[in-house]
C-alpha cells in the first residue's frame, strides 16, 4: 500500500491567505457595482445601411437608391477607388510616394540616352513619383447613361496599430433607383475587363499574399532575346501554340479531361528560365504569377485558392518546388502544406480553364516521381551548360551586325579555353556586358577571359551570411 504525503501549509499562512482572498473579492464586487452604476449595459450595434441620409449630401435619395459595398484590400475596391480618383470630380486625394515599374524606368533610360547630356542616363533614373488615391467623401461619374456614386468613409473610432493609429474605413458603390444591381455589377464587369486587358508592350507581374496582387509591370520580352537550343525551343512553342487553338479546347471538354498544361523547368541556375516565363507571356499575351509554396503561411487551402483565383489571362509559376519536400516526401519547410495537397493544388480540379502552369526547380532528380508524371507535369524542359548553338546564338544577339563566320569563332574559342568546362549562359552573357563598349571581332577573340573569370571566382573566398 502506498503512502500519500501531503504537505500542510503553516496555520499562520492559511489565515493570511483567506484575508486577502476576502479582501480581493470585496474589492471585485465593489468595482462590479460601481461599473454597473456608471456604465449601464449597452444595445448591440445594428446596421441596416451602411450610411446615412446625411452621408449622401442630398445627391441622391436614401430612400430609393441600390447600392453594394466593396470589401477593403479587394481587387475590385482598389479599381473602384482609381476609377473614381480619374473620373470621379474629386477634390479628396490621398498623396503617396511610388517608385517607378521596370518597364518605366527602362523607357526612361532609354529616353534619356538620346539626349545630349552631359548627365549620364543612368544618374537620371529612375525617378520616384507621387502616387495619388481617393481621399474620402461622396464622388460621383456618370457611365453609361447612369449616375454612379462612390462613397469612402471611415467607421468606427480609431485604433492602434503596429504601423501607429488607423481607422477602419469602408466603400460603397452606389446608384439611384431601386433594382439596380444590374447596373452596379455592369460597371464592376467592366472595371475588371480594363484591367484583365492585355497589351502587348508589357507583361504584368502578379504575387500572392492572401491573395494576388499586381506588384509591377515590366517591357514584354521578344522570343528571339530567349537563347536556347533550337529544337527545346521549338518543341516548348509548338505545344502551346496548339495548347491554345480552339480545337484544343473542344477536344479536352468532349473528353472530360481538365483543360491545363504544366510545364517543368528544370535544370541550372542562369540558365533561362525566367527569361523564357517572360517571354512565353509575352507571346501569348499573358500576366505572370509568381507563387512561392515555401513561405510560412501557405497551406493547403491557400495554396488551393491561389490556383483557382489566379488573374485572368495569365499564367502561373510555382517557384523552387523540390525545397518543399524531399523525394521520400520528408517536409522541407515548416509551412502547414502537405505532400497531398500539394498533389491535389497541381492536378487543377476546380481551377480555371485554359490553366497554365511552370514549376521551376535546379534539381529534377530531387522530386518525388508522382509529383511529375504524365497527367501532372505535361512537359519537361531542361536547362543546361550552354552548347556550341547557343554560344553562337547569343553572340550574334550582341552582335547582329557580325556574320555566322564570327559567330563560329567566337564559340570555338570557349570550347577551346575551357578545355572541357562547361559554362552556363548566365556567364556568357556577363562577358559580353563587361565586353559591349568593344566591337565584334574583339569579343570573339577574347574568350580566354571567360576562363580566366570562372577561375576568378572560384579562388575568391565564399562567405556565409
Amino acid at each position: 500500500m502506498r503512502a500519500r504525503i501531503l504537505r500542510l501549509a503553516h496555520p499562520a499562512a492559511l489565515a493570511c491567505g483567506a484575508a486577502a482572498s476576502a479582501a480581493a473579492t470585496a474589492l471585485a464586487n465593489r468595482q462590479r457595482s460601481c461599473c454597473s452604476a456608471a456604465c449601464p449595459s449597452q444595445p448591440l450595434l445594428e446596421r441596416r445601411r451602411p450610411f446615412t441620409a446625411a452621408s449622401l449630401e442630398g445627391l441622391v435619395d436614401h430612400s430609393d437608391v441600390t447600392y453594394a459595398e466593396l470589401k477593403q484590400g479587394t481587387e475590385l475596391a482598389s479599381l473602384a477607388a482609381k476609377f473614381f480618383a480619374e473620373n470621379g470630380g474629386s477634390c479628396s486625394f490621398r498623396l503617396d510616394a511610388s517608385h517607378p515599374s521596370a518597364a518605366e524606368r527602362t523607357r526612361e533610360t532609354l529616353a534619356c540616352s538620346m539626349h545630349d547630356s552631359p548627365v549620364r542616363p543612368a544618374l537620371t533614373s529612375p525617378r520616384r513619383r507621387t502616387r495619388v488615391r481617393l481621399g474620402y467623401g461622396l464622388f460621383q461619374a456618370e457611365w453609361q447613361g447612369h449616375r454612379v456614386l462612390l462613397l469612402h468613409q471611415t467607421v468606427g473610432a480609431p485604433k492602434g496599430t503596429v504601423n501607429g493609429v488607423d481607422m477602419h474605413s469602408d466603400l460603397i458603390l452606389l446608384t439611384p433607383g431601386s433594382q439596380k444591381l444590374h447596373v452596379l455589377a455592369a460597371f464592376c464587369d467592366e472595371l475588371l475587363a480594363r484591367s484583365d486587358a492585355t497589351d502587348p508592350a508589357i507583361v504584368k507581374l502578379y504575387r500572392f499574399k492572401g491573395r494576388w496582387r499586381q506588384k509591377t509591370v515590366i517591357a514584354a520580352r521578344a522570343m528571339e532575346s530567349v537563347v536556347l537550343p533550337s529544337a527545346v525551343k521549338r518543341r516548348v512553342l509548338d505545344e502551346l501554340d496548339d495548347f491554345f487553338e480552339p480545337s484544343t479546347v473542344e477536344f479536352y471538354a468532349r473528353h472530360g479531361i481538365p483543360y491545363k498544361r504544366s510545364l517543368l523547368f528544370h535544370g541550372l541556375p542562369g540558365s533561362g528560365k525566367t527569361s523564357l516565363v517572360q517571354a512565353l507571356a509575352g507571346r501569348y499575351g499573358l500576366g505572370v504569377c509568381y507563387l512561392s509554396p515555401t513561405e510560412e503561411d501557405m497551406t493547403d487551402a491557400s495554396l488551393k485558392d491561389a490556383l483557382q483565383e489566379l488573374p485572368a489571362k495569365s499564367l502561373v509559376v510555382i517557384e523552387d518546388v523540390d525545397a518543399l519536400f524531399s523525394k521520400t516526401r520528408q517536409r522541407k519547410v515548416s509551412n502547414q502544406i502537405t505532400f497531398s495537397g500539394l498533389l491535389n493544388a497541381l492536378d487543377g480540379i476546380g481551377s480555371p480553364a485554359g490553366q497554365l502552369v511552370v514549376l521551376t526547380t535546379n534539381h529534377r532528380d530531387q522530386l518525388d516521381a508522382a509529383l511529375i508524371r504524365n497527367g501532372r507535369v505535361d512537359t519537361h524542359v531542361p536547362f543546361t551548360y550552354a552548347d556550341d548553338e547557343q554560344m553562337r546564338l547569343l553572340f550574334r544577339q550582341f552582335y547582329p551586325a557580325a556574320d555566322e563566320v564570327l559567330a563560329a569563332q567566337f564559340a570555338e574559342g570557349v570550347l577551346a579555353a575551357l578545355s572541357g568546362r562547361r559554362v552556363s549562359m548566365s556567364v556568357l552573357q556577363h562577358h559580353f556586358i563587361a565586353n559591349r563598349k568593344q566591337p565584334a571581332e574583339h569579343a570573339a577573340q577574347s574568350a580566354h577571359l571567360i576562363l580566366e573569370e570562372l577561375l576568378l571566382r572560384e579562388d575568391e573566398p565564399s562567405f556565409s551570411l
